[in-house]
Parts: structure tokens; C-alpha cells; sequence
């Protein structure tokens, strides 16, 4: 089982590895106060990838510090990489196409059982702020058995927490429901609005959109404080041994636009609108309610990963990938790169502002 997994994932990554490379993003920065300039223009910026596997809110931090110039103040020439879900996330993260990548919490765990270098650095969202909708005339969980409910690609944050909602409600995939893979948030929202499907797990801006449709809401992780490891930084050891410093100031713009964020309602906004595509004005409503619903209440300013959260997902995976029950949370992290900002009373210092 173990070698057949090694297998099948090496495979995986040397068939993305020859793939062609996902865009880079390199829009102009979103002319909104305040933006941040680097310290000292004469230093030499270090380039490097950095990947994020969704267009969601929840992945907003590297696109604001992008955006902001927050990067190029500690000596960042950030490459930003879309990429569609985590496992292609993971893939370029260990094959060496990106160096530091954003994604979710789960894919770490079936990386480390099956031997691969990938560690989470820091846990960006603690929880996972969606909720299972479905066509108003479903009104209850039985009336959902026999539908069809559409989730993102394998091993994505969608795939395993819709898995996992289901499980909540008594529900088995592929057994009592019907489950499709369709693709990234906008694609799964387009076609629900369709009628290709039934039921949808999303998250803000979507939700407020959804629900002034009139959908029926069947499961909330955010009421049933379910501990959950979502958005997460992940780098390799490897990669931290030979380039501690650039982690470090990473880590440092990431706080650094963590707190800007919180302060920066309007320019957050701006910035969220640009990644998903909607107008600043026309959406302005939904917008503010993810700003208000999820960065504002829910993303960490001091971003240390939820072993509780991870312990949730290695349950889970168990099911489907037995080798993920030798797996414990801390050997999924690495704290020194937050520990040492701590002590250094960086992010004290970052707090205070």
C-alpha cells in the first residue's frame, strides 16, 4: 500500500514537473493607502515562487502583500503562482517549481505518509469558514441522500472538507450521495446556479451571494467548532535549511500584511475583488461581508498551525490513506520560523502599529 502510494505521487509530480507553468501573476499594484515600499532600494531583491492553490478569500494574504509591496520591503522578488488545488500545490512544492506555497492544511499529512519533504510553517486560517448549501426544496439532510453534490479536485481544502461535512451528517460519499469533482469555487458556484448539481460547500463572497438566493444551509463548520487546520504556509526542510533567511522574511511580511490587513478594510477589499474577478462597486456588498466574516474575525494575526485541526484531518485521511495513522500533528510542523519572530519581538513590535 505505502510503496504504491510513493509511487503513485512520484509519478504525479514528475508528469507536473514536464507540465507547462502556471501564470504568474504580476498586475500592478491596487492604488490604495497604505502601501509599502521597500526600505532600501540599492539591496538586490531574492526571487522566489511562491504557489496558492485557490482563488478564495482565505487566500488573500500573499495577494495583499504582493500587491502592497510588503515583499520588496524584506527583500522578496516574489514570483505569485495560481495553481488549481492542493495537489498540484504540493507537487510544485516538492518538486522544486515553487519554493514556499499556500494551500491547504491537509495536504501536508499525505505528503509526510508517503515520505515526502513538506512542513507547515504557518497555519493562515485555524477554521474553515464554509457552509453546505443546497437548492431551497432541499430542506433537510434526507432530503439531500440521492442528490448530487459538486466538490474541488482530489485532495483539495473542497474535496476533503465536503467529504468531511458529509461524514458530519451521517452521509457517506458515493454512497448515500452523489459527489462530482468540478473545479475551482467560481466554477462549482456557476454550476449550482445551473442546476448541474444539487449542493455546494462555499465560502465568502459566494455565500452572501447564495444566500439572498434563498438556498437551504445544512451544515456550518463555523457553529459546530469543529478544530480544523485550513489555509496553511508550507515549505520544505530542505528548503528552510539552505534559505532560513528568506523564510524569515517571508514569515515577516506575511504577519507584517496580516496586521495591515485587519487596519486596511478598503484596500483589502480592492485587493480580494481583483483575485476573484468582481467589481469593487457592483460587489461591494459581498465584499464586505468577507472582509467582515472572515478576514476580520478569523485570520490569525500571530499564524502558529492548529495541531488540533491537523489531528481532525489525519482522522479523517485515515479512512482513505491508512498510512496517515502513523502520522502525528508535530511532526507535520515547524514553529521555529514563528517562534523566533516571537522572541525577537517582531511581531510584538508589528502588533503595536
Amino acid at each position: 500500500m505505502k510503496k504504491n502510494l510513493l509511487i503513485t505521487v512520484l509519478l504525479f509530480i514528475l508528469l507536473s514537473a514536464c507540465a507547462s507553468p502556471a501564470p504568474v501573476v504580476t498586475g500592478s499594484p491596487v492604488a490604495t493607502e497604505p502601501v509599502v515600499m521597500p526600505t532600501d532600494t540599492s539591496v538586490p531583491l531574492t526571487e522566489v515562487n511562491v504557489c496558492y492553490s485557490a482563488p478564495t478569500t482565505t487566500q488573500s494574504v500573499p495577494w495583499y502583500a504582493f500587491e502592497k509591496g510588503i515583499f520588496e520591503k524584506y527583500g522578496l522578488k516574489v514570483n505569485l503562482i495560481q495553481l488549481q488545488g492542493s495537489s498540484k500545490a504540493m507537487s510544485a512544492l516538492v518538486s522544486g517549481n515553487a519554493s514556499i506555497c499556500q494551500m491547504s492544511g491537509n495536504s501536508v499529512i499525505n505528503a509526510a505518509a508517503a515520505g515526502l519533504d513538506a512542513v507547515m510553517i504557518a497555519g493562515i486560517y485555524n477554521t474553515y469558514p464554509a457552509v453546505l448549501v443546497a437548492r431551497p426544496e432541499i430542506k433537510t439532510v434526507e432530503d439531500l441522500r440521492g442528490k448530487t453534490i459538486g466538490m474541488g479536485l482530489t485532495a483539495s481544502a473542497s474535496e476533503v472538507a465536503t467529504r468531511l461535512a458529509l461524514q458530519e451528517l451521517g452521509l457517506q460519499a458515493g454512497v448515500d450521495v452523489n459527489v462530482i469533482e468540478i473545479g475551482e469555487e467560481p466554477d462549482r458556484v456557476a454550476a449550482f446556479r445551473a442546476g448541474q448539481i444539487d449542493a455546494i460547500l462555499t465560502t465568502a463572497p459566494y455565500l452572501h451571494q447564495l444566500r439572498a438566493e434563498g438556498v437551504s444551509e445544512l451544515f456550518d463548520f463555523g457553529k459546530v467548532g469543529l478544530p480544523y487546520a485550513h489555509t496553511s504556509i508550507l515549505t520544505t526542510r530542505k528548503f528552510i535549511e539552505e534559505n532560513r533567511p528568506m523564510v524569515v522574511n517571508f514569515m515577516k511580511a506575511i504577519i507584517e500584511s496580516i496586521s495591515l490587513m485587519k487596519a486596511d478594510p478598503e484596500g483589502t477589499k480592492e485587493v480580494i475583488a481583483k483575485y476573484l474577478g468582481l467589481d469593487p462597486v457592483a460587489d461591494a456588498a459581498d465584499l464586505t461581508d468577507a472582509y467582515d466574516n472572515i478576514v476580520q474575525p478569523l485570520l490569525q494575526e500571530v499564524p502558529y498551525p492548529n495541531l488540533d485541526g491537523l489531528q481532525t484531518l489525519i482522522t479523517f485521511t485515515v479512512e482513505s490513506n491508512p498510512d496517515a495513522a502513523k502520522i502525528t500533528p508535530d511532526q507535520l510542523v515547524d514553529l521555529s520560523i514563528l517562534k523566533e519572530l516571537e522572541d525577537s519581538g517582531f511581531i510584538a513590535e508589528i502588533l503595536k502599529k
